[in-house]
């Protein structure tokens, strides 16, 4: 390497920390000093001036304009110095010969170049990257043509042969993970949009999913919504000698993960009351949605329970859950929350924005997208970078993390609350009053049950959470103690469920350990102490 060469790249070395300097971007460092290196030396000095120039002034302009960001003032740098190039290949060639006297030579620099204009295009896409990327996109692309002009044709040819080949690939990638790993698609499809509810059940939809049971078999259920728009059979009339009880409330009262209808605890009441001598023909009607709060709840009750004209109203109350969803009246969230679970309600809220929308595309008809979906944790890659496009409008869209490693299930357990869960609390107790009021309005009567899951009859689960935050204590059963006490105040009739399941021989057979949910034991229990409880009340 000969003297001018070492001086050149001394040259181009110095621009670039100068470029660094004025900007703070270490990505403009390079891609000045790839620029200088193949530049011609006339134009290298040109630079070396305006850089220089840019780098005295730029502190002033920074004191002297203090809305003009320092993005801005690089963008304007950067357009300046495109200006200078075109204006400069006017009568000189921008580019050195020096280094491109071998045609393999050409091509590695010419090919470098181009891919990395079309590496700074892409990152010009998005918000999280400066504009002035886009800028430099040019000037890489500029200098790829002048040091070899483009053949339109052949680049195009390989263009479209670049297409194909990744077409052919995703066709059989495809093929293939529909043949050995097939995905369902999650059960969005069962649930449709709606203004005030976030989301409602969809008449005549249904659902298919898989689940574990206590022995860890894999097994699949379904769920079919009625064109009435619940999880359960169609409903005529009401015949003069009949007695319909509504239920409300989430998951447990819809009735996941059991496919056969006969084992919810819906149908399990409405055989014990009918095989008794009361002389009316009992209907329990399930009403309940998965995820819903007691907000939502009402509003249920009041567009399709009451429809039904139902006699009798039982809610069914699952603190843990019920507490925070109530906060997403609101929207907000505690500080321990199921991150999936808050990324499906802002989709439900977004339904028609174009990420959200394509997002539902891409998990409704590829499984390879299913398949790399569930495999990175629910990465919703696709409305990711939709809305981290900046030509896409913003909505404010939060990528969700927790605030605490907690377990949500435990929050409302803490022995120190923090004011959101005191305000999630109250938006709670506040839904259920209104619930009361409802059904008061109607003369129908309300009863209410709390139950918990597999974790509230495992000591051993407490006193894991005691060892893994210890700043953060937790008192046991503290959400049904203040449930309880609430229905009390409130003079809502409410049986209880807790010690029946605490007292059964082995309470953990009552749930499903991987799922939370009730077994059919588990439904048959609350189906026992809701018939005992309301023969003793309500039909003595």
């Amino acid at each position: 390497m000969n003297a001018a060469a070492i001086i050149l790249i001394f040259l181009s070395f110095c621009l670039g920390v100068i470029a660094y300097l004025c900007t703070g971007d270490l990505v403009l460092f390079a891609c000045t000093l790839c620029i200088a290196i193949i530049s011609s030396c006339p134009l290298i000095i040109i630079y070396f001036a305006y850089l220089s120039f840019c780098l005295i002034i730029n502190f002033q302009l920074n004191s002297l304009f203090l809305s003009i960001t320092s993005t801005e003032i690089t963008l304007l740098w950067s357009v300046l110095q495109l200006g200078i190039l075109l204006g400069f290949s006017q009568f000189k060639d921008p580019v050195s010969r020096s280094f491109l006297t071998q045609k393999r030579v050409v091509s590695i620099i010419r090919t470098t170049f181009i891919l990395v204009a079309t590496v700074l295009t892409t990152l010009f896409f998005f918000r999280k990257f400066p504009l002035y990327y886009g800028i430099w996109s040019i000037i890489f692309l500029f200098y790829a043509h002048r040091i070899s002009a483009f053949q339109m044709r052949p680049l195009l040819l390989k263009g479209l042969g670049f297409i194909f080949f990744i077409a052919m690939i995703f066709i059989v990638l495809e093929s293939s993970t529909r043949l050995i790993l097939p995905v369902q698609q999650s059960q969005n499809k069962v649930f449709e949009s709606d203004e005030e509810l976030i989301y409602s059940l969809s008449p005549g939809a249904s659902l298919q999913q898989v689940y574990y049971d206590n022995e860890g078999k894999k097994t699949e259920w379904t769920a079919t919504i009625s064109s009435q728009g619940i999880r359960d059979r169609e409903y005529g009339p009401k015949k003069p000698d009949e007695f319909r009880i509504v239920t409300i409330g989430d998951s447990f009262t819809f009735g996941m993960p059991l496919s056969d209808p006969e084992h919810t605890f819906q149908r399990q009441l409405e055989k014990r009351l009918n095989s008794g001598k009361l002389s009316k023909e009992f209907k329990v009607i399930n009403c309940g949605v998965t995820g819903y709060a007691p907000w939502q709840e009402r509003l249920f009750l009041q567009k399709r329970g009451f429809d039904f004209e139902p006699d009798m109203v039982i809610l069914q109350l699952f603190p843990a859950n019920d507490i925070a969803g109530s906060y997403t009246k609101v929207g907000k969230r505690l500080r321990a929350y199921e991150v999936k679970w808050e990324r499906d309600l802002i989709r439900y809220q977004r339904q028609q924005e174009w990420p959200f929308y394509m997002e539902r595309l891409c998990q409704k008809y590829s499984n390879l997208y299913r398949v790399v979906d569930t495999r990175w944790s629910n990465l919703e890659l696709v409305s990711r970078l939709m809305l981290a496009c900046r030509f896409i409008p913003c909505t404010n869209y939060e990528l969700l993390e927790p605030s605490t490693p907690r377990n949500p299930l435990f929050e409302v357990c803490l022995v120190h609350w923090y004011p959101e869960l005191y305000e999630a609390w109250t938006i709670f107790e506040e839904s259920i009053q209104q619930i009361r009021d409802d059904c008061r309005h109607h003369d129908i009567p309300l009863i209410a049950f709390v139950h918990g899951n597999c974790y509230t009859f495992q000591p051993e689960k407490w006193e894991q959470l005691e060892k893994e935050f210890p700043d953060t204590p937790y008192q046991k059963d503290k959400d049904f103690d203040l449930t309880h006490h609430m229905l009390t105040q409130l003079k809502i009739p409410h049986p209880d469920m807790v010690t029946p399941f605490g007292s059964a021989p082995n309470p953990e057979d009552l749930f499903y350990l991987r799922d939370g949910h009730f077994t059919p034991a588990g439904a048959a229990l609350v189906a026992e102490v809701l018939h005992d409880f309301l023969l003793r009340e309500y039909f003595p």
